[in-house]
């Protein structure tokens, strides 16, 4: 078997999903379970529950799962540190302990973000935590000075587009990685009066009632023992029901939710995904400290970040 496919079957774990990791391998879900069906017979063991509802790995395969992804990131090792003669290779024994933080400043942001975590903890081990600070509430004229004056390794704010040149260039202690636009849509129920919609616009969502002010609420189901959150969430279960059977109510996320969301792929059929007649785009800023910058488990954290945004990066 070769080292990509074995890329697949941890992606397709990672994800939940086969159509997903498919996506994001650019073949078919059926290309990638043949991949995995070669696998598991060239082993002799069974990786996956199937069933009309999914895929779900067995015992042996949470096994063999484990010790792929520690092999893969031994790979990747030896191959980073044979091809540049001056680095490390990044390896974390037992006794090292890694704390990244993060800022993010938008709800959606959070969700790449850790996301971006789980799949960092899957390739590195559980030594790794995440302090994430969620803080929404930074006035965007304001955050270049925040930033300035508080050290992140990594912060992914979420800024209007006229706002991004002048933020760059006042903000003197972080380096500017990627700038991403991720689309907004309007969810509501199948019985809300708008759900006919092919497109939607401003004016139209105006008379009925948003649902959370904050979308750092569409975190909430990644949450565990290894982050640390500053700000508490709110239950993105709770605010996905008032959505789905009401008709007075509506929220807005991005679309890079639904592509990574567990619960998202469970309601699918209780609620309508409608796009602006004008694309509305959200532009986040993926920021490195100038004191993390020649750390490679940092820049990989934030390759994985940019995976997870669904649609376009701009300068």
């Amino acid at each position: 078997m070769r080292i990509e496919d074995l890329r697949v079957f941890t992606d397709a774990v990672l994800y939940h999903s086969m159509t997903i990791a498919a996506e994001k391998h650019y073949m078919t879900p059926q290309n990638l379970s043949r991949i995995i069906k070669n696998i598991e017979s060239e082993i002799g063991v069974i990786l996956f529950k199937r069933s009309t509802k999914g895929s779900q790995l067995t015992e042996a395969g949470e096994r063999f799962y484990v010790r792929i992804v520690r092999m893969l990131n031994d790979y990747d090792n030896a191959v980073n540190f044979a091809a540049d003669k001056n680095s490390q290779a990044l390896y974390l024994d037992d006794s090292q302990d890694v704390t990244i933080k993060v800022l993010s400043s938008q709800g959606a942001a959070s969700y790449a973000v850790l996301s971006a975590y789980k799949s960092l903890r899957h390739q590195y081990g559980d030594k790794i935590y995440l302090d994430l600070d969620t803080n929404a509430f930074i006035k965007e004229d304001e955050l270049a000075n925040f930033l300035d004056n508080n050290h992140y390794d990594i912060a992914v704010c979420f800024l209007r587009e006229k706002k991004i040149q002048q933020f760059i260039t006042l903000c003197e202690s972080y380096i500017p990685m990627h700038l991403l636009q991720d689309e907004l849509v309007l969810l509501v129920s199948k019985k809300h009066p708008l759900a006919t919609c092919s497109t939607i616009s401003g004016e139209k969502i105006q008379k009925y009632k948003l649902v959370s002010s904050s979308d750092t609420f569409w975190c909430s189901d990644l949450i565990d023992e290894n982050i640390q959150v500053h700000l508490q969430l709110d239950s993105m279960n709770m605010i996905l029901e008032q959505v789905v059977y009401s008709d007075e109510y509506y929220a807005l996320a991005c679309r890079s939710i639904f592509k990574l969301s567990q619960l998202f792929r469970e309601k699918e059929n209780d609620f309508v995904m409608i796009p602006f007649d004008k694309k509305t785009y959200i532009t986040f800023a993926i920021l490195i400290h100038r004191d993390s910058g020649n750390d490679r488990l940092i820049k990989d954290f934030i390759q994985k970040i940019v995976q997870n945004f669904s649609v376009k990066e701009t300068y």
